[in-house]
């Protein structure tokens, strides 16, 4: 191998790696701040909560939801995408 295929094997074998570390480093990203949101939920009260149209139920449902999981489901999702439209 001469030192020019060397050169660019090793360049694509860290392309990989610092695409994987992008990817990791954004995927971190999205649960602290799902984190962080959570944290915010779960200070409201009951006259918030039925301001953004939820109950502590689903409140609750969707503040212990997995951090890995883009919500909890339910209620707060539909209440989001309805003001999204």
């Amino acid at each position: 191998m001469t030192t020019i295929e060397t050169a660019f094997t090793t360049s694509i074998s860290n392309s990989g790696l610092f695409a994987t570390l992008t990817r990791l480093a954004g995927t971190l990203g999205t649960w602290l701040e799902r984190n962080r949101q959570r944290r915010q939920l779960a200070e409201l009260d009951e006259r918030m909560l039925k301001d953004i149209g939820l109950n502590r139920t689903d409140a609750w449902q969707e503040i212990h939801a997995r951090l890995f999981v883009a919500h909890g489901g339910g209620p707060l999702v539909r209440c989001l995408r309805g003001r999204a439209a």
